[in-house]
Formats: C-alpha cells, sequence, structure tokens
C-alpha cells in the first residue's frame, strides 16, 4: 500500500470546522486505499505562546499532525508577510519530521491548494527526492474574483515552478481547470476529480408540509460571491404569486446583518424567508428531507458541495450557470438560470415551485454516486497515484 503524506495549505479544526472540510473528506477518500497521514499547518493569534505546537490525532480515521506557528504582529504588513511564511514553511518541516519518525518516508505527496504548502511539497521534491501531485480547489484562479492577480509577484512564480514540478495536477470542476490553463500555470489540461460528496445509503421519506412549497439554500453568506441579496429580492417576486412557498436559509457569515436587514424591509423575515445559521454538516439531511428544492444563486463557485448534497438526497435544484455546477446539474436533476439575472431566477423559482414532484428522487440520488462518492473517488486518486509514481 502507498504512503501518501496529504498536505493541504488549509485544513479544518475545532474553532474552525468547515475551513476546508472538502479538503477533509479527499483525505478521507484516499485513506480508503492507501496508507495517508495528513500534516496541516495554522496559525495561532496567541502572541504569548511558543512559536511553534505540534500534536498527532486521530479523527475521522485520519492520523493528523497539526502544527500552530505563533502569527507576527502586523505592524508592517509586507515584512510580517514573509516572516509568517518563513515560519509556516518551518512549522511543516517540523510536523514533517514528526511524521517521518512515527510513519516512515512518503512514497508520494498529496499537495491540496499549491499555495504556501507548495513551498513544502516543493523543498521535499528536491531534498529527499518525493514526488508531488497537486490537487486545486481556489476559486482566486477564476475571472470573476481576480485574486490570483493580486498576489505578489514573487509569490505568483513560485506557484507557477509548483505545478510545473508536479507528476499530476487535477482540479475539482472542468471550469476550475481552464482557469489554470488560462494564468499559464499548467501546460496539459488537469485531470478532473470532483470533491466528495456523503451519499447517503437510502433515501429518507421526505416530511412535506403539504401546504407550502420549501425552498432551500445552504451557503456562507458572503452576498459578493453567493449573491443571497439577489435571491431574496427574487423571492419576494416569487412570493407575490405562490403564497404558499417559503426560503429556509442555512449558514453564516459577515454579511448576515445586512441580509437580514434587507429581509426584514421587504417585509419577508420570519414570514416568507427564514434565518437558521449555521448548521453542522452532519445535520443537513434533516434539512434536505423538509426541503421540496433547492436553489444556489452564486456569481462563481469551483464546485459546491451543497448542490450536490442536496441532488444526492434526491431534492431537485435552481442553479445559477456560475462554473462548476454546470457540469453536473443535468435536466435530469434540476435547472440552470443565468447568474446576476433576476429575470431569469424569477422565472427558475416559479418553474420549480410546479414542478419540482416530477423529478425522480433515486434519479438525482444515483447521479452523484456515481460520480462523487467517496469510494470512487479515492479510486481514482489511487490511479493517480500509481501513475505518478511510474513515471
Amino acid at each position: 500500500m502507498h504512503k501518501v503524506l496529504f498536505l493541504p495549505s488549509f485544513f479544518p479544526t475545532e474553532s474552525e470546522p468547515l475551513a476546508g472540510l472538502f479538503i477533509k473528506k479527499h483525505a478521507m477518500a484516499a485513506a480508503r486505499y492507501t496508507d495517508l497521514f495528513v500534516l496541516s499547518v495554522g496559525f495561532s493569534a496567541d502572541r504569548k505562546g511558543k512559536k511553534y505546537y505540534l500534536k498527532v490525532v486521530k479523527e475521522n480515521g485520519l492520523n493528523i499532525a497539526r502544527v500552530r506557528c505563533k502569527m507576527t504582529r502586523p505592524r508592517m504588513p509586507k515584512l510580517s508577510y514573509l516572516i509568517d511564511l518563513v515560519r509556516y514553511f518551518k512549522g511543516t518541516m517540523l510536523g514533517f519530521k514528526e511524521i517521518r519518525k512515527r510513519w516512515g518516508k512518503p512514497d508520494i505527496v498529496h499537495l491540496n491548494v499549491s499555495w504556501p504548502a507548495g513551498l513544502t511539497a516543493l523543498y521535499l521534491r528536491v531534498t529527499e527526492r518525493i514526488p508531488y501531485i497537486v490537487s486545486e480547489h481556489w476559486s482566486g484562479y477564476v475571472a470573476e474574483t481576480g485574486r490570483f492577480k493580486k498576489t505578489p509577484v514573487f509569490a505568483k512564480n513560485i506557484i507557477r515552478i509548483i505545478f510545473r514540478k508536479a507528476k499530476a495536477v487535477t482540479a475539482v470542476s472542468d471550469y476550475l481547470a481552464r482557469s489554470l490553463i488560462s494564468h499559464h500555470l499548467v501546460h496539459r489540461k488537469p485531470l478532473v476529480v470532483p470533491n466528495v460528496v456523503e451519499i447517503p445509503e437510502e433515501l429518507r421519506r421526505q416530511k412535506k408540509d403539504v401546504h407550502t412549497v420549501r425552498a432551500l439554500t445552504v451557503s456562507l453568506l458572503h452576498d459578493g460571491s453567493k449573491n443571497i441579496s439577489g435571491l431574496i429580492q427574487a423571492f419576494k417576486e416569487v412570493a407575490r404569486k405562490h403564497s404558499n412557498v417559503q426560503l429556509d436559509i442555512l449558514g453564516d457569515g459577515e454579511d448576515r446583518g445586512k441580509l437580514t436587514t434587507l429581509t426584514h424591509n421587504l417585509g419577508l423575515l420570519n414570514k416568507k424567508v427564514f434565518f437558521h445559521g449555521y448548521v453542522p454538516n452532519d445535520q443537513l439531511h434533516k434539512w434536505f428531507a423538509k426541503a421540496n428544492f433547492f436553489v444556489l444563486n452564486s456569481n462563481y463557485e469551483t464546485f459546491s458541495v451543497a448542490i450536490a448534497e442536496a441532488i444526492a438526497h434526491g431534492v431537485p435544484v435552481v442553479v445559477t450557470r456560475c462554473g462548476g455546477p454546470e457540469e453536473f446539474v443535468t435536466p435530469q436533476v434540476g435547472i440552470l438560470v443565468e447568474r446576476k439575472n433576476i429575470e431569469s431566477l424569477i422565472t427558475g423559482l416559479a418553474f420549480m415551485i410546479d414542478n419540482w414532484r416530477k423529478y425522480d428522487r433515486l434519479r438525482l440520488h444515483n447521479h452523484i454516486k456515481r460520480l462523487m462518492s467517496p469510494d470512487n473517488v479515492g479510486k481514482r486518486f489511487l490511479e493517480i497515484y500509481e501513475g505518478a509514481l511510474k513515471r
């Protein structure tokens, strides 16, 4: 069995359980077919403690070495950035040495999100001759965000080297793969390996309110990317003609206050639109069971696990043409509407209110199971590891 060092640039923690949850699920899938160890490095805002803190834990069946580095004071942003980068690299090497002592030398490194963990992958390739592959998730590469263009020049140059020295590059969608090509980060089109979706073993009986059609959205409340304000405004128009509809919004974020105020001003708050806050991932199935359909009005998405999870639970979807979801939202599982187009969204919502019953729940479930189950994604990574090691 191949020894795989799983090296993410960010990973869930106790204080931030959702940060990089999709990366953790990739690790859990790959661990089905490999001997895998995760090295997770992050920063602590506690400036009074030690510079580095290391502990090794077992979590969800994964062996994880967690390293926390003390963050510098941001008095001089550019200098602080460089100091933190050095500390991050030293933290990864501290963790690597501990892992090697306990576990031995890995056969291959699986880098998730190229920066900044790619510095360590590149270093290990040169000094230890350990090959690596890159799995990219970061939405900063897509044109709509423009974030990669704002990356410091020296970091951009290192990122290009990281991609070019990789034995293989994967992206979670064809949309993201094309974005990597547009920045000249890769010479060949990356392999597409989707995010992992937890597939329910069986579809639960849906607890439908016969008098109310319930739309559900699960989202980080960041209006610039998710355009939840546009969804709320569209729902106002839809509710005028369909008095029996309601929208449940799950999630939290920086724009919750603004969005709550908008909903109140439109006369919808706790009447037609309900904010439920953060709901743990393992509790979402209860909400999918109550929903008649799922809606996401994003401006861009490299993938969207929430959409795929809804479909896996047999819930049809209304989704904007925002990149990644277009690759798995077919007419059999839902409809696509134009992004930043309130009329198109209103039409899509009205259609689904009238037609959600016509979708075959088992067909939706099997569609996602075939593409994104942990077993299938794990097998795909095993093939990529073996191909990279042969080369």
